[in-house]
């Protein structure tokens, strides 16, 4: 419910979300489910966009979830962005940028077994995470996966939609990385006319179909 009410919002103004009441919680004899809330309003919310039956989206539903309650700005940032971290993680990206490592296998060995010297595990697993890197920057690999499951635009508000571009990544990414320093402060238009809108259509998108993600 909290998906289906994001949009034609304008998110400046609140983002809104659904916290059920489960003791007045019910179902009606149509596919979709009432919602009697106390400003006696009553609405009808189509949930076929969603498949509830698949377990492994729930982390992506809940990012967005969180995202959209949370009234700190910044934390609303990091969870929205735990979408596309999530895309990252994802069989599809790992086959997409597999041929293009960094490091050669001598060099990798030498990593290997820098890492085997530490007897601090925190240190060997620090060490072992740069053997994943590739020779593409995050934000076009980023960017190059969003399009290879669809997503090229995004709706801002009503039927006006944006062309998704590489720069738009990149902003988000240095952003991102800007919030871990204490009391930095960022374009809140970022959130509102670019997360926001981008994270609900790869919400929508891979919610009706979760194997996009998979190797191909």
């Amino acid at each position: 419910m909290t998906f289906k009410l994001s949009y034609g919002k304008n998110h400046h103004y609140g983002s809104p979300y659904v916290a059920i009441d489960y003791e007045d919680f019910h179902k009606g004899h149509n596919e979709g489910i009432s919602a009697y809330l106390s400003m006696k309003i009553d609405e009808s919310v189509d949930f076929s966009i969603l498949l509830s039956d698949k377990t492994s989206l729930h982390d992506l539903h809940k990012y967005f979830y969180d995202g959209m309650k949370s009234n700190n700005i910044k934390s609303k940032y990091f969870n929205l962005f735990l979408i596309l971290e999530y895309l990252e993680y994802s069989d599809r990206y790992k086959q997409l940028f597999s041929n293009t490592p960094l490091f050669n296998k001598e060099e990798k060995d030498r990593i290997t077994d820098l890492a085997e010297s530490f007897t601090n595990e925190i240190k060997k697993g620090a060490i072992k995470n740069i053997l994943s890197r590739t020779e593409l920057p995050r934000k076009e690999k980023l960017y190059s996966l969003l399009n290879d499951v669809g997503v090229n635009n995004y709706s801002i508000l009503g039927t006006e939609r944006a062309d998704l571009l590489e720069e738009n990544i990149a902003t988000l990414i240095t952003t991102r990385n800007k919030l871990f320093h204490k009391g930095m402060e960022f374009d809140e238009n970022i959130v509102w006319n670019i997360l926001i809108p981008l994270t609900r259509k790869v919400v929508k998108i891979v919610s009706k179909n979760p194997d996009i993600l998979n190797n191909r």
